[in-house]
């Protein structure tokens, strides 16, 4: 785990193992209000130093506004960099290293929302997710560290109590992400319940079969789950925000990989349906 800022770039926590209390210190060590050069750029030009340091995959959450500063100003220690440079430097570092950008966007105009989203689009593995959603959906945080067995249920306190449906896992046809007719009878079952339940909310995960390249089945499975989520969108005016898409290619088979069958069943987006009403 690490902490750090940008464009006064500031170790809060260098990569490090885990340690919960010692991390919670970085965190309140923040400071209050922004202060420096805006510029997604410094933060992907020093990234560079920390992932080649480190082995395996790695998750990269990025906050942002989407913001860049155009001109050196005062300063002499940064370059310029043009306005497409986060996406150039963000690409690099894709190919570079196993790397998963999250970016988490503050963005409030269409210019730097599609600096953030072109970003979020760089690797196979990578999202981009408005702040406000990333907040309410802790999905979005487990989901990129962690792949969680789907799961109709939700934790509740002792004001809250769970409202949940049973979802059949959507199927699709080897190297396909469009929806078969048949998986829209299942769906429209959900969107009736959730325009009907408006506390509900929906986790979308795209998984792929065996066959094929790591990486193009991890692509497949995304398309798989944003296939789903705009179905509910426009059907059932289900807002975005209570969708939470995410994609794992080919990890977890639910059927054995080496006949046609298990195959069949691994071709597929599982529903996880929870909410909570107060009592």
């Amino acid at each position: 785990m690490g902490l750090y800022s940008y464009g006064l770039w500031k170790a809060y926590y260098p990569v490090q193992a885990y340690d919960r209390e010692k991390f919670a210190e970085a965190l309140a060590s923040l400071p209050e209000k922004p202060s420096g050069h805006t510029g997604l750029q410094y933060a992907l030009r020093n990234l560079d130093s920390v992932l080649e340091k480190l082995t395996g995959r790695t998750v990269v959450f990025i906050i942002s506004d989407g913001t860049f500063t155009p001109e050196k100003e005062s300063r002499t220690d940064v370059p310029y960099v043009d306005p497409n440079a986060p996406l150039s430097l963000g690409k690099k570092l894709a190919q570079k290293y196993d790397v998963c950008f999250c970016v988490i966007s503050t963005a409030d105009d269409a210019a730097s929302r599609a600096v953030l989203t072109r970003l979020g689009a760089v690797s196979p593995c990578s999202i981009a997710i408005p702040f406000e959603r990333f907040i309410d959906r802790p999905e979005y945080n487990s989901g990129m560290l962690f792949m969680v067995k789907s799961t109709v249920d939700v934790k509740t306190t002792t004001d809250t109590k769970v409202t949940g449906a049973k979802v059949d896992n959507v199927l699709f046809d080897y190297d396909q992400y469009a929806m078969r007719p048949a998986s829209e009878q299942n769906l429209d079952e959900l969107g009736r319940f959730m325009a009907a339940h408006p506390d509900s909310y929906a986790v979308i995960a795209g998984y792929s079969c065996g066959l094929g390249e790591e990486a193009y089945n991890l692509n497949l499975s995304k398309f798989r789950a944003t296939a789903v989520a705009p179905y509910l969108e426009k059907k059932f005016n289900i807002d975005a925000g209570r969708l939470v898409t995410l994609w794992y290619g080919e990890l977890n088979p639910v059927g054995d990989n080496n006949t046609e069958e298990g195959r069949r069943l691994n071709r597929r987006v599982e529903i996880a349906v929870g909410g909570v009403e107060k009592m």
